[in-house]
């Protein structure tokens, strides 16, 4: 099982709407509290400093969803087509973003979501859409903060609904304990004898040594 890599953060946004300004080609013009880097377009434009490869569009951007004057959720477009990319997530509103989902191919649809699952700064659950269909076909979770994925959770029929897992118990990277919810019921229940074919013995008999006619 893969090693779950990459550590939530706050991210460090600069500027607000207010350091977004129009400045006159020529004039002596203040500078704004955060002053754009090179390229930002604030000559004889638009300039802000959330505008960040200086295209005139706002590529970052600050909701506060429930109103209570902290941000919830900032929103990036990296590559400035006008789809958000990634969008980071205060689940409880305290300001830890916790829940990170990020669109590889810019159709709308997240294909990566990380979860902070303990609010402890570090990535414990990935959630998958392998074939960009909007729907959710795999889910791998550290359950017990090691670093280490032990829970792995597939989509067997690609309904979007997670219906078998397998558990790592002894952390030695291969499933001991598999669990299926084939009728979808939230009712998780044992599969009994099932084998990982990652630890199947190669148990085919060895060939007979050569025989001379």
């Amino acid at each position: 099982m893969a090693t779950p890599s990459g550590t939530s953060s706050n991210p460090q946004i600069t500027g607000n709407p207010e350091d977004a300004h129009f400045t006159d080609s020529g004039a002596d013009t203040a500078a704004p509290s955060t002053v754009p880097g090179s390229g930002s377009g604030a000559e004889g434009g638009f300039g802000s400093a959330r505008d960040l490869d200086g295209d005139g569009i706002v590529d970052t951007i600050e909701i506060d969803l429930d109103g209570d004057g902290d941000v919830d959720q900032i929103t990036h477009d990296v590559d400035g087509d006008g789809v958000a990319d990634v969008v980071e997530t205060s689940t409880a509103g305290d300001g830890r973003f916790d829940v990170i989902d990020i669109d590889s191919n810019s159709d709308g649809y997240a294909d990566v979501t990380q979860i902070d699952v303990d609010n402890d700064g570090r990535i414990d659950g990935v959630v998958l859409d392998a074939n960009f269909d909007g729907l959710a076909d795999e889910a791998d979770f550290d359950s017990d903060g090691d670093g280490r994925v032990d829970t792995v959770i597939v989509d067997t029929n690609d309904d979007g609904i997670l219906d078998f897992a397998g558990i790592d118990v002894d952390g030695d990277g291969f499933a001991d304990e598999f669990v299926t919810d084939p009728g979808q019921t939230g009712q998780w229940n044992p599969v009994p004898d099932f084998t990982d074919p990652a630890e199947t013995p190669d148990t085919a008999p060895p060939a007979p040594d050569a025989i001379d006619l």
